[in-house]
């Protein structure tokens, strides 16, 4: 693929160039998975820029006061602009998931991808 790259821009972006492009990749690709996991990390200061895993989770709680706070995906410059930031100070206890009891519906593969068409169905039907 690299020497596809580099044939097809006729040598204008170095092979230097373009694996560290990738590398870069790799490094946000990690960050951005962990953001997605359950360990909570805290940026500290960078958590006003970058929303970190400890504000990820927080947009997963069930608590009122989080509803609707750190929408921004990767930059908090957003939930900061739209005065929905929420940078935690301390480690909070909350509970995750939809709030409306049935999170264990949507623990396998068929009912993650096709339980959305399943439910759209059952609307359609029942207001007919």
């Amino acid at each position: 693929m690299t020497g596809i790259f580099f044939y097809l821009t006729n040598g204008e972006i170095t092979v230097a160039t373009f694996l560290d492009t990738h590398v870069l990749i790799a490094i946000y690709s990690m960050i951005r998975n962990l953001r997605h996991s359950h360990v909570r990390l805290d940026y500290g200061v960078l958590g006003y820029l970058f929303i970190s895993p400890a504000q990820q989770q927080i947009s997963q709680s069930l608590s009122a006061h989080h509803l609707g706070k750190n929408c921004g995906f990767e930059l908090a410059v957003w939930d900061g602009l739209f005065g929905t930031l929420y940078v935690p100070k301390q480690k909070e206890d909350f509970a995750m998931g939809l709030g409306d009891g049935t999170d264990g519906s949507w623990h396998t593969q068929s009912a993650l991808y096709l339980g959305p068409f399943v439910l759209a169905l059952r609307s359609i039907q029942s207001k007919k």
